[in-house]
């Protein structure tokens, strides 16, 4: 959708291409293995799971916005953002030896939106999306982490829904709208 200045309106994205994710994710593998002989805690092995959405958000124009506070003091450990600096995604990091489900309930009960967040801990990812858990990925699958890509980087907020929509049936009634705006003019 073309929009002022001839820039795209920001698109959610339908799909993540299967090469692009493969190759995304045979890149986390990798680093997890490299990160994994240095240490074993949340800090030393989160850059893996960073990079790889920053791998797979660039191919969406989405950019990873590392440790930025948000409202409420809250501070992830990523926030993905459009093109528009529209919020699309949280993102938040949990050490393997700790238990995720515990560590979920502690960011819940501190605000953490959960409009589409990930919670990880380098083995298992939890989903939230529009406020509910919608599913558990098992990151050491690569078909779990890339069904994880998929849903999460094609998710979109009803509230942007509803936006993409209105511009594209504003898009279509331009034409519309500018005829009956004439022929005001000519009448007055």
């Amino acid at each position: 959708v073309e929009g002022k200045e001839g820039k795209r309106m920001a698109v959610t994205p339908t799909m993540i291409s299967a090469p692009v994710a493969r190759k995304a994710v045979e890149r986390y593998h990798k680093e997890l293995v490299y990160y994994r002989e240095q240490a074993s805690d949340e800090l030393g092995l989160r850059a893996a799971f960073q990079n790889l959405l920053v791998d797979v958000a660039r191919h969406v124009n989405w950019k990873v916005s590392p440790e930025r506070t948000m409202e409420g003091k809250i501070r992830p450990d990523g926030v993905l953002r459009d093109e528009f600096d529209l919020r699309r995604g949280i993102w938040e990091a949990k050490g393997p030896k700790g238990n995720l489900v515990k560590e979920i309930e502690k960011k819940i009960a501190d605000g953490y939106p959960l409009t589409n967040t990930v919670f990880e801990n380098t083995e298992r990812a939890v989903l939230y999306q529009n406020g509910k858990r919608v599913d558990e990925y098992n990151l050491t699958d690569p078909r779990g982490a890339g069904d994880l890509l998929q849903r999460f980087l094609t998710y979109t907020e009803p509230d942007i829904e509803n936006f993409e929509v209105a511009v594209e049936e504003f898009k279509e009634r331009i034409p519309e709208l500018a005829k009956a705006l004439v022929s005001i003019i000519e009448r007055e």
